[in-house]
């Protein structure tokens, strides 16, 4: 018996190591596609001057360098009327389809701004790694960057509101992709995460994802001492000499009378249930994904 709880123990001990310092490793790769022609501004209705879009054009091509993603930047000016906010977000992410992802069935790497003037609408979608570096993580990064913009575009300064725009997006990519970040398509209930560089698509994170394994390797070894002392102590216990009292010991000295009794018991059942504690979140931070045209994207917007 006590050979069974020996072994009973250093089995768990080893299945809890091996959980706690074993990665499930997923990766996908993720084609690339020359759209660098497509990099810059959109200004159909001449919001800005010439000199302005040649400017920003620019500007907005070398941000796109910068961060290694596709960037775009489309005015609605005054056709932006007939949309509204959630017309705003579809066109943003059929511009992003129709720019940097025409004809392939993968999602690139990239961010597309839309500024809706009639409605003062923002809209930022983002595509790839674009959701990683620019999702709504426990960051926040996608509603910073949007009010980043709301000073410039209240003063009418619509030039600063787009190097603003490109300046936010190097920032945050210098910064790196927060730990633990993914994206999370509900209608789907398919997560996107990022292993050795690349956007992965599954069904669930892989165990340990965005976890500190540092850590969790110093609680592997503190756990495993534990079960090895509390196996030590139970093995030294069971050899332990104890000494024999004298059977007289237990032998009352007065008169003892002896009574017959009877008694009878009803058999009872008992039903014993396990309630399951463990809750089966994740950590790190989640942003919302969604799915359209056969694409998915992350991204926000709000008023200004």
């Amino acid at each position: 018996m006590m050979k069974r709880r020996i072994a009973a123990l250093l089995a768990t001990a080893a299945v809890l190591c091996m959980l706690l310092l074993t990665a499930l490793p997923v990766s996908a790769a993720r084609a690339v596609e020359d759209y660098i022609p497509n990099v810059g501004l959109y200004d159909a209705e001449g919001l800005f001057t010439p000199a302005q879009q040649e400017e920003l054009t620019n500007l907005i091509q070398q941000t796109s360098r910068n961060i290694d993603m596709y960037a775009a930047v489309v005015i609605l000016n005054q056709s932006g009327a007939k949309y509204d906010d959630e017309q705003t977000e579809s066109y943003a992410r059929s511009s992003y389809i129709k720019y940097f992802e025409s004809g392939v069935s993968y999602d690139t790497d990239g961010v597309l701004l839309v500024l809706n003037m009639s409605s003062h609408y923002i809209y930022i979608t983002t595509s790839g790694l674009g959701m990683m570096y620019y999702n709504n993580d426990t960051d926040g990064r996608c509603d910073r960057m949007q009010d980043n913009l709301k000073p410039q575009l209240r003063a009418n300064d619509n030039v600063g509101a787009v190097k603003r725009f490109c300046s936010d997006l190097e920032a945050y990519y210098m910064a790196g992709i927060p730990e633990g970040s993914y994206g999370e398509n509900k209608k789907t209930g398919e997560v996107f995460y990022v292993e050795n560089g690349e956007i992965v698509k599954a069904k669930s994170l892989p165990f340990g994802y965005g976890k500190n394994f540092g850590k969790l390797t110093a609680i592997a070894l503190a756990i495993g001492a534990v079960v090895a002392l509390i196996t030590y102590a139970i093995i030294k216990s069971s050899y332990k000499l104890k000494k024999s009292l004298d059977p007289s010991n237990y032998i009352s000295q007065k008169e003892t009378d002896f009574y017959e009794k009877h008694d009878v018991f009803v058999r009872a059942h008992t039903t014993k249930t396990r309630i399951d504690t463990d809750s089966g979140g994740h950590g790190g931070g989640g942003g919302s994904i969604s799915s359209f045209g056969g694409h998915s994207f992350g991204g926000g917007g709000s008023h200004w």
